[in-house]
């Protein structure tokens, strides 16, 4: 699932690497950005491991499905992700520097067919997991 993302810029002088890939296995409802309470146990996992490592950072990716206009989704994506940084922000305490929300909206789906099951595949948010190796 790493083929063709696109991870924010970062300072010239530190070099970024991804570590892990960590699915959060959020799902949305059509047309909406609210993250309900039975996914908090994968926020705190996310969380688990980013207190770990106080020099981890994370991207958050939002994805849509493919339903509705291409402008549309792409807000909406950024709407989920932005929704997931910020329940990492005020439930979980999470310095707001170390997480970066992009919205993607329906650019990169995992399933193709235009089905219900995959349109609700499509509607995601993953985390990528960065570290800055010491020189």
């Amino acid at each position: 699932m790493t083929t063709g993302f696109r991870a924010p810029p970062t300072p010239p002088t530190l070099k970024r690497v991804l570590r892990e890939q960590f699915l959060l296995d959020v799902k949305f409802a059509h047309d909406k950005a609210t993250i309900t309470s039975e996914y908090l146990p994968q926020a705190k996992q996310l969380t688990d491991i980013l207190r770990q490592d106080e020099e981890l950072s994370i991207t958050i990716e939002g994805h849509t499905s493919l339903i509705g206009s291409e402008a549309y989704n792409l807000d909406l994506s950024q709407r989920r992700a932005n929704a997931v940084r910020e329940l990492l922000i005020t439930r979980y305490g999470i310095n707001p520097s170390r997480i970066t929300a992009v919205g993607y909206g329906e650019q990169q789906p995992i399933a193709h067919d235009g089905t219900p099951e995959a349109q609700k595949v499509n509607r995601r948010v993953v985390a990528l997991i960065y570290y800055y190796p010491k020189k």
